[in-house]
């Protein structure tokens, strides 16, 4: 993963295409047009360029790095353990469990 810090001048929509936005970005009004973490697709690399700024921060993801969305949709379909007893489930600093 890279951090990318964008200037306007030199911003292209090839320049943004497949980067991760590491902040909110707002249009002229203070809506948000692109939100933190979204992936900048056609359409929102266009809404970018068309609203002003002077720099925003991004990410370029390396090979085999996993977006935050897409590593949680994989987090909640991996199964889960449940606690061999309710003491464990209730775990509590310095409680003393005992096996069984």
């Amino acid at each position: 993963m890279k951090a990318i810090a964008q200037r306007r001048e030199t911003a292209t929509a090839d320049a943004l295409l497949d980067r991760v936005l590491c902040h909110d970005v707002r249009d002229a009004g203070g809506k948000v047009a692109a939100p933190k973490g979204a992936r900048i697709d056609g359409a929102l690399a266009q809404t970018l360029l068309g609203i002003p700024w002077e720099e925003i921060h991004l990410l370029a993801l390396d090979p085999g790095d996993v977006h935050e969305e897409d590593a949680g949709r994989r987090l909640r379909r991996l199964p889960c353990r449940r606690p061999r007893d309710a003491a464990a489930a209730r775990h509590r600093p310095g409680a003393q469990h005992r096996d069984q």
